[in-house]
């Protein structure tokens, strides 16, 4: 569980642990992590192996090795790639935005190919790679973040069609604005009109309830309904409406 110490990653986390599966939280921030691992142990029963790796390293790929050593890992659920805040393109630095792109585009790939091959030998399992609304179409202040949570859609679709013929259930789980601690930390009007807030307990059931209807789930029957509206508008109407949608959440006019 890529992302697991808190949010949307620890639903996830608690959802399979309640079916009495052994799970591994990965996660940056050892304390959330830590506190995480003894919920889920305390709740459920199970066996919890925690590792604090932080996802945008160079060597992640033989970090999550390491962490995962002579385990049977049947499911991987990356959920990690979170933005911190939605200033304009040109007010991050390029250390931001790249951080943004080793975090969200580098680190799926780097776990698509250190487990791929192992659930492709055992001919069942899944990967399940969280991606984002802001992944249908470009908008403002969502510029970086909404390209990498793109390339995770079309990551995900396209190793759906090589790996779902051999057993491998592949996943794109779109989530919508969902209460989470990351979503908070943006700065976001989580009550604001232009969004419909799910929580990540919702979104994590959604995603495991449909792990086999790949290549691509969006929980929540308004997000479902937004989703297919953006795509069918054309580009500039959709951008610009998106566009509207993300400062209204976050209260800008510009």
């Amino acid at each position: 569980m890529l992302g697991g110490s808190e949010g949307i990653g620890e639903s996830f986390a608690r959802r399979i642990a309640a079916d009495g599966v052994n799970v591994v939280l990965v996660a940056r921030r050892t304390e959330p992590l830590e506190a995480a691992a003894v919920a889920i142990r305390d709740a459920h029963g199970v066996e919890v192996r925690t590792a604090s790796v932080d996802l945008t390293a160079d060597d992640v790929g033989a970090r999550l090795a390491a962490a995962t050593d002579g385990l049977d890992v049947g499911l991987v659920v990356y959920n990690a790639g979170a933005g911190s805040g939605v200033p304009k393109f040109l007010e991050t630095t390029r250390e931001q935005a790249l951080a943004l792109v080793r975090l969200n585009c580098n680190g799926p790939v780097e776990v698509a190919q250190h487990f791929g091959p192992g659930l492709v030998a055992r001919g069942r399992g899944g990967l399940v790679f969280v991606t984002s609304m802001a992944a249908v179409v470009g908008a403002a202040r969502t510029v970086t973040y909404g390209a990498t949570k793109a390339f995770d859609l079309v990551f995900a679709e396209g190793l759906w069609a090589e790996l779902a013929p051999q057993g491998v259930d592949v996943l794109a789980v779109v989530a919508g604005a969902t209460d989470t601690p990351a979503l908070a930390a943006t700065g976001a009007n989580l009550a604001s009109d232009a969004i419909v807030m799910m929580s990540a307990d919702d979104v994590a059931r959604e995603g495991l309830e449909h792990l086999g209807d790949g290549p691509t789930w969006v929980p929540g029957e308004a997000n479902r309904a937004g989703f297919d509206f953006l795509r069918a508008m054309p580009r500039a109407d959709a951008v610009n409406l998106l566009s509207a949608a993300t400062r209204s959440m976050y209260g800008f006019d510009d």
